[in-house]
């Protein structure tokens, strides 16, 4: 297992670069949506990472004034420093990634967390699933918030985006799409709406639409889904995660918030077991069906690569690895 070690005398060393939030707030009933952004401020002041942030940037999206609901619970919870990056009736997540990227390409040495109001958007009258959204909230808020990912990031140099979770299916990305990244990666990335306009032509050119059906926007991270593919989309990344092992349902996500498991540590990921090769992926499998491989195979995902980024990951990337012992091709 490669860990990378926690810095048992992080008090003594010298302040980090900037660490900011970026945090993108989408309501759809305001009454739901102000009950998840208290719940996560507080959670977030909280947390190992919060001496670390300087800045909560935000932006706002759906109906009402959202901003201003924003602003007061900043002010009822002690928050620090929160900055409005615009309020918006449409839009996703593109909404707060790209002003988060054009922040890190100008400050390459700092550092920046990215949230959202998870369970805003579907289901909101529906108390089980509400309660099911929270405890995924806890869980993924715990992860990139926690001593682990924060020394990975803004203290180590093996790792460039930390989050509870990370999975290599169906496409790169991590569950919840919250994390932790260093600038100096985010800042290789394409902007997401460049990105997602490359996701979108590459796949539909393999067949896959954008609308959502089957073989479309989840499976590949087309159209709004691209933002959660964006942050993994680099053959370079190098991710890790604080989940200790691999999860194999949803229940096991969710189960996360009620602690128990140590999240000092952050591993690099995806792990990789020769004598099991989708150890850890099976969740994308069990929420979507089986992927459909002569679509989304070993080729087409180097492909993407190569026509986004032009470059391939190198030999000791992990995720090379883990796609190549997942798909059968043999190592050069």
């Amino acid at each position: 297992m490669r860990a990378l070690a926690v810095l048992a005398f992080a008090a003594a060393c010298p302040r980090a670069a900037a660490l900011v939030v970026y945090y993108n707030v989408f309501s759809k009933n305001v009454a739901t949506a102000v009950e998840i952004v208290y719940e996560q401020l507080t959670e977030l002041r909280a947390a190992p990472i919060w001496d670390d942030v300087e800045e909560i940037r935000y932006s706002t999206i759906g109906k009402g004034k959202m901003r201003n609901h924003v602003e007061r619970i900043c002010r009822e919870v002690n928050a620090t420093t929160c900055r409005r990056l615009g309020s918006h009736k449409t839009g996703h997540e593109e909404r707060t990634l790209t002003p988060l990227h054009a922040f890190c390409t100008k400050n390459p040495e700092a550092s920046v967390a990215y949230l959202h109001d998870k369970g805003s958007f579907r289901n909101v009258f529906n108390r089980s699933v509400r309660g099911r959204q929270k405890r995924l909230r806890q869980a993924l808020l715990r992860g990139l918030g926690s001593v682990g990912c924060l020394a990975a990031i803004t203290k180590g140099d093996a790792c460039d985006v930390c989050s509870t979770h990370f999975t290599a299916l169906p496409h790169q990305h991590t569950k919840g799409n919250m994390w932790l990244a260093s600038c100096r990666y985010v800042a290789t990335l394409l902007a997401p709406p460049s990105f997602q306009k490359g996701m979108d032509a590459y796949w539909g050119r393999l067949g896959f639409d954008k609308g959502g059906t089957l073989l479309g926007t989840p499976w590949v991270g087309t159209g709004r889904y691209a933002m959660e593919h964006w942050v993994h989309s680099h053959p370079s990344v190098r991710p890790c995660d604080v989940s200790e092992k691999p999860l194999e349902t949803l229940e096991d996500m969710i189960q996360l918030a009620s602690g128990g498991w140590d999240s000092s540590v952050a591993t690099a990921a995806p792990r990789v077991d020769a004598t099991h090769p989708g150890a850890g992926e099976a969740l994308g499998e069990r929420i979507r069906g089986p992927i459909p491989k002569n679509k989304r195979n070993f080729s087409t995902i180097v492909g993407e690569w190569q026509t986004l980024y032009g470059e391939v990951p190198p030999e000791s990337s992990l995720l090379l690895r883990k796609y190549r012992q997942m798909y059968g091709v043999p190592a050069r």
